[in-house]
């Protein structure tokens, strides 16, 4: 009998720890995200129903964009359970969607892309929330890009139209005055680029409370974003102070518009212009107080006093000078010399664009000068700085 008790005993035992171990194993539904829209406060939904309708003018009836799994996505992230419309649900939300292409006839010059090009789109909609006892709360939008006067490329069909380009940041901006700042979180992680992109113009509207999800969005695996945090980050200005030690991480990043675009956002936010020159934005990190002191030599070849935005391409350097050519060139023909290189030969002195060469041993500097903005009255010169061994 006290043999049996304890096999009982044993077995319950080991079924409880079983039970246990799933539930350890189990992961906790987390809760849906609250309703911040006027009204709709006090409402918790966690079961909804979504109704996605869209159509095209004059495009073929088959073509459609991504509108419902995007939308799913974001919704699920946000806590809750999806389900198609007319299923048991707490709340419906319906996105009604019509698109048009716009078209413009384009001239063709020296090869570029012309003829009929659907260059232009515009969308128009609702989406709207229901619920039981509620007003229903509705977003509507109506937005566009018109065709531009000049292209690179010339979409042949409509379907080509930018149409892709104008949904996610409506729709984003909708779910947001719906749902909040969750919204932004959850669509900073969306596995389409276009949705992400369009969350970093939203992040911009949030001003200082935007800037943590931009700084993380430097990180993002496509260059297209990243180019457009640092962008967003810079017209911050100050507001995004908190950005500076990310940005000057970013100096380094592989894509080239993305260095030039963080050069610009630290310069706007700091004030200081030290263009890409990472180690030393890193001193002015370390000691903030201290004015940083722009390069004065690159590779043995002094640099303009006054230069702007240095940028480092392997073995050449670009740079802006606030003087006129004519200055720069003086300049490189004084200071060369004493730095230990010897003069070889310029090229069309007179002109707005001249080439400067030096040699020290078996090095050649070439210094090429471009004042051609002088011509439209603004005083800046150009430099690029070619190094040969």
């Amino acid at each position: 009998m006290k043999n049996a008790m304890r096999r009982l005993v044993g077995a319950l035992l080991v079924f409880m720890w079983a039970v246990s171990a799933c539930t350890r194993g189990r992961a906790t539904p987390s809760l849906p995200a609250n309703l911040v829209a006027e009204g709709w406060q006090d409402v918790q939904i966690r079961t909804l129903c979504l109704d996605v309708r869209q159509s095209y003018l004059e495009i073929d009836p088959d073509f459609s964009l991504p509108l419902e799994p995007s939308l799913r996505r974001v919704l699920s992230g946000l806590g809750l359970r999806v389900v198609a419309s007319g299923e048991t649900c707490d709340g419906a939300l319906r996105l009604s969607l019509q698109g048009e292409a716009l078209a413009e006839d384009y001239v063709c010059i020296l090869g570029n892309a012309c003829g009929h090009c659907f260059t232009g789109a515009r969308i128009s909609g609702e989406l709207t929330l229901t619920s039981s006892d509620r007003t229903p709360w509705v977003h509507t939008f109506n937005t566009g890009i018109e065709p531009p006067s000049s292209i690179s490329d010339c979409p042949k069909v409509p379907e080509d139209a930018p149409l892709d380009v104008l949904w996610p940041g409506t729709v984003l901006a909708g779910l947001l005055d719906l749902w909040g700042t969750p919204v932004l979180k959850v669509a900073l992680d969306d596995r389409d680029e276009g949705m992400r992109e369009a969350l970093v113009g939203l992040l911009r509207a949030q001003g200082k409370e935007g800037v943590p999800l931009l700084v993380k969005a430097l990180q993002d695996r496509s260059a297209q974003v990243r180019l457009r945090a640092a962008n967003a980050l810079g017209s911050l200005g100050a507001q995004a102070r908190e950005a500076v030690p990310a940005l000057v991480e970013t100096l380094d990043d592989t894509d080239r518009p993305v260095r030039l675009a963080t050069a610009g956002a630290l310069n706007l936010i700091t004030g200081h212009d030290l263009g890409q020159d990472q180690a030393t934005w890193r001193k002015w990190l370390e000691e903030p107080s201290i004015t940083p002191t722009p390069i004065s030599s690159w590779k043995g070849v002094p640099i303009m006093p006054g230069s702007k935005s240095p940028e480092e391409l392997g073995s050449q350097l670009m740079y802006t000078s606030p003087t006129s050519c004519g200055e720069v060139a003086a300049f490189y023909q004084t200071e060369m010399p004493t730095a230990g290189w010897a003069f070889v030969e310029v090229t069309n002195p007179s002109s707005y664009r001249q080439r400067l060469k030096f040699k020290k041993g078996r090095d050649t500097a070439e210094i090429n000068l471009d004042d051609s903005l002088g011509i439209m009255g603004e005083t800046q010169c150009s430099i690029q700085i070619f190094l040969l061994r």
